[in-house]
This record gives C-alpha cells, sequence and structure tokens, in this order.
C-alpha cells in the first residue's frame, strides 16, 4: 500500500489517499487474470474520517482492478470521555451504514479469505443498514456475478460464482449461491436473520447439489447429487442444528479409472 497522504489534526480528522496493488506469494498462479488487472490498474482508495467525543463519521471510496467505484459511508454515534480508555457505542442514536457497489472488482478484499486463492468477482448494489435501540432495519440488494476461486484444502476451481442478498429489516435473504465444479455445480438459498443488533440468531440454507465432484489434493474421489435444508438456532452459549436430507446419491470412480495408490 503506497499512502500518497496523510492528513491529521487535533480535531481527529483524517484523510487519506492510497494505492493498493495485490500480489501473489509464492506458489503456482491458478488464477492471474484479476491481479494482472490490477497490476495494470491499481486499485485507488480514498477516505475522509472524523471523530470527536459525540461519534465517528467515515466516507471511504475505492475503484480500480477494471471494475466500477465503490463507496462506503458510516455514523456511528459514541460516548467517550476523558476518564474512558476506549469510546462506548451510544445504541440511543441510529448506527447507519450505506454501501454503493457498482460493478467493483472485489478481488483485493475476497483473495484474503482463508483457505481461497486467486477469489475475483463483480459486485453491484446498494444497501442501507441502521441500528438502533439494539434492533437492525436493513433495506436494499447486493450481488456478485462472474465470480471465480480456488480452494486450497480440495485442490479444486470453483467457476461462474454467483451470488445475490436482499435486506428487509433485520432478514438477510440469500436469494441465490451458484457455482460450478468441473461438470458439477451446487445452488443455495436461505437467510440469516438478526436480533440484539448485529448478533445473528438463525440462519436456514437450502442445498441442491447436481454432480458435485470431490476432490482431495486435485483428484476426484466422488460425485455427489442431491438436495438438504439446514435451520440453525443460536445463542450465546450454544447453537443448534438440525439438518434434513431430501435426497442424497454418491457416484463412485469406475474400476478403471481408480488410481492404484
Amino acid at each position: 500500500i503506497l499512502a500518497e497522504s496523510i492528513d491529521y489534526s487535533r480535531q481527529a480528522e483524517l484523510a487519506v489517499r492510497a494505492q493498493f496493488v495485490p500480489q501473489l506469494i509464492g506458489g503456482e498462479n491458478v488464477a492471474a487474470t484479476p491481479v494482472e488487472r490490477c497490476q495494470r490498474d491499481p486499485l485507488q482508495f480514498t477516505g475522509d474520517a472524523r471523530a470527536n467525543a459525540q461519534g465517528l463519521s467515515l466516507q471511504a471510496a475505492a475503484h480500480g482492478c477494471s471494475g466500477g467505484p465503490a463507496q462506503l459511508d458510516l455514523q456511528l454515534p459514541w460516548q467517550w470521555s476523558g476518564a474512558q480508555p476506549l469510546p462506548a457505542i451510544d445504541d440511543r442514536r441510529d448506527t447507519v451504514v450505506r454501501l454503493d457497489l457498482r460493478e467493483a472488482e472485489l478481488e483485493p478484499v475476497l483473495d484474503y479469505l482463508p483457505a481461497v486463492r486467486g477469489f475475483s468477482g463483480l459486485a453491484s448494489g446498494q444497501l442501507t443498514a441502521r441500528s438502533h435501540h439494539g434492533r437492525v432495519e436493513a433495506q436494499g440488494r447486493l450481488a456478485l456475478s462472474g465470480g471465480r476461486l480456488y480452494a486450497i484444502p480440495t485442490g479444486q476451481e470453483l467457476t461462474d460464482v454467483a451470488l445475490s442478498l436482499t435486506a428487509n429489516g433485520n432478514w438477510l435473504k440469500l436469494d441465490t449461491l451458484y457455482a460450478r465444479a468441473g461438470r458439477g455445480s451446487f445452488e443455495a438459498s436461505g437467510g440469516i436473520g438478526f436480533e440484539d443488533g448485529w448478533t445473528p440468531k438463525r440462519m436456514q440454507l437450502g442445498l441442491v447439489l447436481r454432480e458435485l465432484p470431490i476432490q482431495r489434493e486435485g483428484l476426484e474421489l466422488a460425485w455427489l447429487s442431491g438436495s438438504a435444508a439446514i435451520l440453525t438456532e443460536l445463542s450465546p452459549a450454544k447453537a443448534r442444528t438440525a439438518i434434513k436430507l431430501h435426497s442424497l446419491a454418491v457416484r463412485l470412480p469406475s474400476a478403471e479409472t481408480r488410481n492404484p495408490q
């Protein structure tokens, strides 16, 4: 990251302009195209943060990597006196987060997720989330398209990754999650419900597998087809999950194609 300018004053105002160029460290470059795009068109960051005893105001924007712009606005109210080492969130006032994505390339963010490499995709949509007295209300829709990634634990590449989310009140609906793996695919839909602020309370998920290959170090061990429903209830002390299999078929390699080892 190359910081072009940083301005700081006693009023706790911070402005940052920076360039970010992702680099692959070691190993085979399994999905070099997004990284090459970022090297030709570095990701540009701009940000403005202002803080005082009443709260934090943040505006951040990014563009580059041959993608469109992304904008994040945050209003975080807190109470901070000289006797406190850290501020305390004031839930009597609204915390507001606004996200605006316009064909933004997410590779510089997604590629740092654990157990994956070369994770790229274009994100679009707008979402506004507001928290008041410990209750979250959100509205908007976000979508990811043209995604691809390499799963390190299994040694397989997922392509045509697509994701669509719709926020309505305290419910975040997963309209669809789709990905291809070789000649197989999987699809999911469901949602997450929030209570007590930003804490997830329940999650539900429906899965459909179509000849999805199960791999280890790139070797196909089996193919799965079927569907299932998953429901999880969360509490501070524990999580309870129920799984219902509607159907499941496992296809193994033929004797002629099996690895003799």
